[in-house]
């Protein structure tokens, strides 16, 4: 979805005449316990395309502007050996290279771990989006294949003899249509590796151009030496390139699946709008990024917040956080707030970073704490109506389950005279 989206990007003929039309450099770099994916733009892009076609394209994901540049990095750190290859297609550019599906970069990905210290491995995918005379361009080639040129051409015949009939004719003709069905871009695809050592450089660019070899079916990539490679492609320029169509430029320039790469997590869930009528003062949750360029508070209000809240989520993905930020704003605010914790963490999440003066206002229960242990005595009070009907419900017995042998606890209540006349009587306990 993301590259069909892209497409867009193709300019009107009057526009690309005189200013050109802009490509893309898809990129994924590799460092010792660093893999980053990254999608160079040129600044003739209009902002915004891109951040809404990679949130279309995949739930949850996010972009991130930077200004660092990981392949300018490469070979400036020291003495090292450089490796860089170009993969150019195998067949002529009409014809489609294998798409297996799936997570079809795992092969070409298990390059990327296992780094030692000053080495880096980059992958860069330069695309540009072609007009639609490409797409006839193999229109006719289908034609022509159909008609035995191409075969008439390799037997050396001259082209007005009847070409001796191939069996896979059709076949190559169908898998030319399927490819022109499809937008095309103009591609480029390179490999660099840096390392201290020659011998794991060379190791490395043949194992990651290895990986690509998951692709070859009716067509294929094959090595290329690259004159200055490094310097191409850190300035990005697509020179000579290939069709791909939209299906086999997704196939290589694609986020992997969730373990394909130790430690790379993808986002299940993607984000939806804020409501409009969601307060943003209040106790704030968090901060609303779903359209692009825009942020805006998302809060809960202060009314609203004395009812239940449900807070559900895995390990590690912050309810402890936004449970701690809604008793900050609390304290900053100098509202009461109760925090039960069985473990403890969020409590001293809280004590730490509670705002200034409000330690006066604190009062910590700790059940393991002997020196400083803390009485509450439900049956103190200024109100005994109230106290007796708080004590008129402690009426129980408690038996080990099944009704079988075990401890047995009985509370019983006898009322006797308070003290004073007219009173209320006094609720006495017994317990054996």
């Amino acid at each position: 979805m993301l590259w069909m989206g892209l497409h867009a990007l193709l300019r009107p003929l009057w526009i690309r005449l005189i200013l050109g039309q802009p490509h893309l450099a898809w990129e994924v770099t590799a460092r010792p316990e660093l893999v980053e994916f990254s999608l160079w733009v040129p600044r003739l892009v209009p902002p915004g395309l891109i951040e809404r076609a990679v949130q279309a394209s995949w739930p949850g994901a996010s972009t991130v502007e930077t200004s660092s540049d990981p392949i300018s990095s490469m070979g400036r750190h020291g003495p090292g050996f450089i490796e860089v290859t170009q993969l150019v297609l195998a067949e002529r550019e009409w014809f489609p290279i294998g798409t297996p599906g799936g997570d079809s970069l795992a092969l070409a990905l298990a390059g990327l771990t296992g780094l030692a210290d000053g080495e880096a491995v980059a992958i860069q995918m330069l695309a540009r989006p072609a007009t639609s005379a490409s797409r006839r361009r193999l229109r006719r080639a289908a034609r022509s294949i159909r008609a035995g040129a191409r075969f008439a051409w390799r037997a050396g015949r001259a082209r007005d003899r009847q070409p001796v009939a191939d069996p896979a004719i059709e076949g190559d003709v169908r898998a030319v249509l399927g490819k022109a069905a499809s937008p095309q871009w103009s591609c480029s695809l390179r490999v660099a590796v840096s390392s201290p050592r020659k011998d794991w450089a060379r190791g490395r660019i043949h194992g990651l151009a290895g990986g690509f070899a998951v692709f070859e079916g009716r067509n294929g990539f094959r090595r290329r030496r690259v004159p200055g490679g490094l310097h191409r492609m850190r300035a990005r320029r697509l020179a000579r390139s290939y069709l791909l169509s939209v299906p086999e430029l997704a196939e290589i320039a694609n986020l992997p699946e969730s373990g394909a790469i130790a430690g790379l997590e993808r986002a299940a869930a993607k984000t939806v709008p804020v409501p409009r009528d969601l307060p943003r003062e209040g106790k704030v949750l968090g901060t609303a990024d779903h359209n692009v360029g825009v942020e805006r508070p998302a809060a809960i209000s202060v009314e609203d917040a004395r009812h239940h809240i449900h807070v559900i989520g895995e390990t590690g993905t912050g309810k402890s956080t936004l449970l701690a930020r809604l008793v900050l704003q609390d304290a900053e605010a100098g509202r009461s707030a109760v925090v039960i914790d069985p473990k403890g963490d969020l409590v001293n999440a809280v004590l730490v970073r509670l705002p200034e003066g409000a330690e006066e206002r604190i009062c910590v229960i700790d059940p393991e704490d002997k020196i400083s242990a803390v009485g509450l005595d439900v049956l103190a009070g200024d109100d005994q109506d109230l106290v007796w009907i708080t004590s008129s419900g402690c009426s129980r017995e408690s038996t080990s389950p099944g009704g079988g042998p075990g401890p047995t606890m009985s509370c019983g209540r006898r009322a006797s005279p308070s003290p004073g006349s007219g009173g209320p009587p006094w609720p006495r306990f017994q317990c054996c």
